[in-house]
């Protein structure tokens, strides 16, 4: 099977918030358990209200970094990067797979691959932990083909 395909800016920035949105709901815990923490602490009146608000502000900061700016960002590395908006050919074999761009070409046995993930839009292949290869949905005619590979 050959898949070919071109990323845009936004398919980029969606795919790496896929990626990333793990780690995002990590800490997003953190930060909702430190505020209760220290709910309770000013409630019992041991610290400062100067120190709690700062952490609050803090957390709230990082929590609309995460959620607004690190998108753009990504679209903003996706322009400078002419690596990532070229065209891609995937052809998979019996034993391997094989990525082509005008950039490289990496032949990957099916062994290596940690795990894959299947999302609406993308599907993830994880050689290791942030080493992955994507295939956009997009490129399947129909959900057939997509069930097929």
């Amino acid at each position: 099977m050959k898949l070919s395909y071109r990323l845009t800016a936004d398919e980029f920035s969606d795919m790496l918030s896929l990626h990333y949105n793990q780690y995002k709901k990590k800490i997003y815990l953190i930060y909702f358990l430190v505020l209760i923490g220290l709910s309770l602490i000013a409630w019992k009146g041991t610290l400062d209200l100067a120190f709690i608000l700062f952490v609050t502000i803090v957390s709230v900061s990082i929590i609309i970094r995460i959620k607004f700016v690190l998108p753009w960002l990504y679209r903003q590395e996706f322009k400078k990067q002419k690596m990532l908006s070229c065209k891609r050919e995937m052809i998979f074999s019996e034993d391997d797979f094989t990525v082509i761009t005008e950039y490289f070409n990496a032949t990957i046995k099916y062994s290596s691959i940690e795990k894959i993930i299947y999302f609406d839009s993308w599907i993830l292949i994880y050689l290791s932990h942030n080493n992955f290869h994507f295939i956009p949905t997009r490129i399947f005619k129909s959900d057939y083909n997509k069930e097929e590979f």
